[in-house]
């Protein structure tokens, strides 16, 4: 590679992605100190950085969302987007843990046991409760039952996107949950 072409490929790189070699740099280097491999670890030292990158972030209308579930293939796409958007699961860790007795349909709650946190609870919002009813008799255990082995999502769901005639969402289910906590 040519020295312009390296020069111009380094100042492509975002700093949130240096700070994250940075801050792998410095865990390898801290464990081979503790290891006894090397006296000293260089990188003890260098600040890694802020690793949170508000370019990427997008606030998802609960408009545009209705837009791009209108647009889905089936229920279970349809639902996947939802959870998303109006129960804050994530997609797709939390979504495929989730089953239809973590729903009290009599409190209007949705219990995700089974994530990053040991449980939480939250409502049943009305933008929601239409498609997980339509999709309550498929399955009697799991609630996404079809696209379970799926395993590119965001790809779906960007597809719906585009013929929604919107604009692509950058990390699309983080924004869609975080669009919940900001709505």
């Amino acid at each position: 590679m040519a020295p312009a072409a390296e020069d111009q490929e380094r100042q492509n790189v975002c700093t949130t992605t240096i700070s994250g070699h940075i801050t792998r740099a410095k865990r390898f280097f801290s464990a081979a100190v503790q290891a006894h491999y090397i006296a000293y670890s260089s990188f003890a030292d260098i600040v890694a950085g802020s690793q949170v990158n508000d370019v990427r972030n997008a606030y998802i209308s609960a408009d545009d969302v209705e837009l791009v579930i209108d647009k889905a293939s089936d229920a279970e796409c349809r639902l996947i987007v939802a959870l998303g958007r109006y129960a804050g699961l994530r997609i797709p860790s939390e979504v495929l843990c989730f089953e239809w007795t973590d729903i009290d349909w009599q409190r209007n709650r949705i219990i995700v046991r089974k994530g990053k946190t040991k449980w939480r609870e939250m409502p049943i919002l009305p933008q929601l409760r239409p498609d997980l009813e339509d999709c309550f008799d498929l399955e009697p255990t799991h609630v996404i039952v079809r696209h379970r082995f799926q395993t590119n999502w965001a790809s779906s769901v960007k597809r719906f996107i585009a013929k929604a005639g919107l604009e692509s969402w950058p990390r699309c289910f983080h924004n869609l949950r975080a669009s919940l906590e900001t709505a």
